[in-house]
């Protein structure tokens, strides 16, 4: 559909209005087996005067669901991010839908490849470490702490950081008093 109200960027979005039964959207995106992406999209269930339910939005990927809601509740427009791994040469992306009421609306899809950051080298000193990372600028990426691997979460080190090169250091200065620390880095973002 075409229009600012339809549409999140640019001039044209999707609206999704199949009711009594689920409709769906799909198509095989070109993707290279074992390779890491980053799969986003904006989602709105917009305010109506016809009500809100029954509906339904559902994202599957290679036959896996990544995200099911029904009744959903009124929502602007909310970008929906997962980090999906290809198993095949062509991996299937699938949108299923309903809205007996109404429509729901998609817009600004987009696959991207991820690298997975490669660590570069370790700095030791009495207080603290300091790690380099190989990463993608423009990557967004957390760093996560914990002292021992059986703790169900990790803890961020510091805020996410926006690579703006080829390499990211992360330190963590509260490294005393621990007799061991284990890390990681994940890639929250394109």
């Amino acid at each position: 559909m075409r229009g600012k109200n339809f549409a999140h960027g640019g001039k044209y979005g999707a609206q999704l209005g199949q009711a009594l039964t689920p409709g769906h959207l799909s198509q095989t995106a070109p993707t290279i087996a074992g390779q890491t992406y980053l799969l986003s999209f904006w989602f709105r269930n917009p305010i109506n005067t016809f009500g809100a339910t029954p509906n339904e939005f559902v994202v599957q990927w290679e036959g896996t669901t990544l995200f099911d809601q029904t009744d959903l509740p009124f929502n602007n427009w909310t970008n929906l991010q997962f980090i999906v791994t290809a198993a095949n040469s062509g991996s299937l992306l699938n949108f299923g839908f309903r809205d007996d009421p109404y429509f729901l609306s998609l817009d600004d899809v987009s696959l991207k490849p991820m690298t997975i950051p490669h660590l570069l080298k370790v700095v030791s000193r009495p207080a603290a470490f300091t790690f380099t990372f190989q990463t993608v600028p423009g990557s967004i990426y957390q760093a996560q702490c914990k002292t021992n691997l059986a703790q169900p979460s990790w803890v961020n080190l510091d805020d996410p950081v926006t690579a703006t090169n080829n390499e990211l250091m992360v330190t963590d200065p509260g490294v005393a008093g621990f007799p061991q620390k284990f890390y990681r880095l994940m890639v929250v973002g394109p």
